[in-house]
């Protein structure tokens, strides 16, 4: 016989709407012999939902979905009320949280009104349209009978209502809340991680942002907030970000999942539930996240240690600069065989106290390694600017290009310079300078950039100053030239092997 709703659901009921249609009771009442619909738990449910919404794609179960349900059920059940879910991507979490979760909660108590929030609409809209397609399935109308249907008058991809009181409500951390009011809401990934790592945003900014959105503007959209639910997931970004802010609160239950099970820092709920790994680095899923594919992300050229610690260890390790700490660039003395070397430009030509510096960097390449192997930095007028390239491109005949923005000053000095210096590749920036920053952070974290050892102390420093103190100190001509290069010479990452004998020397 199946088991008869919780209470926490009796309290959600919309008692007028129950009344006003006998049905919905019939379905929603076990104890009715009119009830014809099946109970389910959130763990079945996923996997006998699946084929509705990825028909044809096999479901890979694992440990964590378990996991992931177990908790959700248990606030439906009012034994948590407000969840944290901490685990890394493509871990299932939208799919299970934000899709299957809404449509099956309508299965226990039709009544219940959501409001799911993220980054962007689009994303909510995506998942919104998911459970619209499961409750309207076959498979859920002669599973679980249920005496509603959705309102003709109220049925939009971003919103819509079921007929039993009902209802869904997609937001995001950038719209304007409704005139909709939830009996709790989700949270899926308040933060962009892609315009995160890429620097297409500042972190702070963004961080803060999303804050005072969970913790002020949906705060005022719930009915009973004795009663409401609240739930976040999202990998980690940052310290302070959505899940770090609310667990400071106190006031919520954390399930964190980190891909590497680390021993000293086992996690445990208040429902019983521990991570049944054991073994230091055990995977949270080895059949879809293999330990080979896992060390290429933690890689200087695709997330580095830090982000990946984050956003796969759901551990945030801020760094002491906002982009570049200083004890991550490393001095050398002895000279490598350079595989190439790039002469990388940024021109001013105002030469006042005021104005900003032309730097002129030579770079080097060995294997994942970059050297700086000279800079020049003065305030130049135009034709210093020019005398002073064609200097440095004298000391460096064997340099691979030499890079000037096509922008601002730099088409001047471009077209003087062109037919001296065939190899002059005018470079086009894409995004801001702080992106364009974060795009090299993972290379610089990992150790791979070079600074010479044979500067005096205080050139060193006031390097590593102006570079760890962006982008908040008042010049950011060197991090412009260093990024400018090391992008440019990703394109070399292929043939740079560590082991192949260099082809130029210095």
């Amino acid at each position: 016989m199946a088991k008869k709703p919780v209470k926490i659901f009796r309290d959600f009921a919309d008692e007028s709407a129950l009344q006003a249609s006998p049905a919905i009771r019939a379905t929603t009442d076990p104890a009715k012999e009119e009830w014809l619909g099946r109970e389910m738990s959130l763990t079945e449910f996923v996997r006998e939902a699946w084929h509705v919404i990825e028909p044809g794609t096999e479901l890979e179960w694992n440990w964590h979905i378990d996991a992931i349900c177990m908790h959700l059920e248990a606030v439906a059940d009012g034994r948590i009320q407000n969840l944290l879910i901490s685990i890394p991507p493509g871990s299932m979490k939208s799919v299970i949280v934000s899709v299957m979760y809404p449509a099956w909660l309508w299965t226990r108590k039709p009544s219940i009104r959501v409001i799911t929030a993220s980054y962007a609409m689009d994303l909510g809209t995506r998942d919104s349209v998911k459970t619209r397609d499961i409750i309207l399935s076959s498979w859920y109308k002669d599973t679980f009978r249920p005496g509603w249907v959705l309102k003709g008058d109220q049925n939009v991809k971003t919103r819509y209502q079921l007929t039993a009181g009902g209802g869904r409500q997609v937001l995001s951390v950038d719209s304007m809340t409704t005139g909709f009011r939830g009996d709790g809401w989700i949270v899926d990934d308040p933060l962009n991680a892609t315009d995160i790592l890429e620097g297409k945003v500042n972190v702070a900014d963004a961080v803060d942002k999303a804050n005072n959105y969970v913790g002020k503007v949906l705060s005022t959209r719930i009915n009973d907030i004795r009663k409401a639910f609240r739930i976040v997931v999202m990998q980690r970004l940052h310290e302070n970000d959505v899940i770090g802010f609310l667990e400071a609160s106190g006031e919520f239950e954390l399930l964190s999942i980190p891909m590497e099970f680390n021993p000293e820092e086992r996690f445990t709920t208040s429902i019983g539930w521990t991570d049944p790994r054991s073994d230091r680095g055990q995977l949270m899923f080895p059949r879809m996240f293999p330990k080979s594919e896992l060390q290429k992300k933690k890689g200087p050229y695709q997330l580095g240690p830090t982000a990946y610690e984050a956003q796969y260890n759901q551990n945030p390790v801020p760094s002491k600069g906002d982009v570049f700490d200083s004890a991550w660039f490393r001095t050398y003395i002895e000279k490598p065989r350079f595989l190439a070397k790039i002469i990388s430009v940024d021109c001013t030509f105002k030469d006042k106290k005021s104005s900003d510096y032309v730097v002129i960097d030579v770079w080097g390449a060995n294997g994942q390694d970059r050297f700086l192997i000279e800079q020049v930095r003065k305030k130049l007028s135009f034709t210093a600017t020019r005398d002073a390239i064609r200097k440095v491109y004298s000391r460096h005949p064997d340099a691979s290009a030499v890079i000037i923005e096509d922008a601002a000053n730099g088409p001047a000095i471009i077209d003087e310079l062109r037919k001296e210096i065939p190899i002059i590749v005018p470079i086009t920036p894409l995004g801001s300078k702080y992106a364009r920053a974060m795009s090299i952070q993972p290379i610089a974290e990992a150790g791979c950039i070079y600074i010479p050892g044979w500067w005096s102390e205080e050139m060193r420093t006031d390097w590593l100053k102006e570079i760890s103190g962006f982008p908040k100190r008042s010049h950011d001509d060197r991090v412009d030239t260093m990024s400018q290069a090391i992008t440019y010479m990703r394109r070399f990452s292929v043939v740079l092997d560590p082991g192949q004998v260099g082809v130029f020397e210095e």
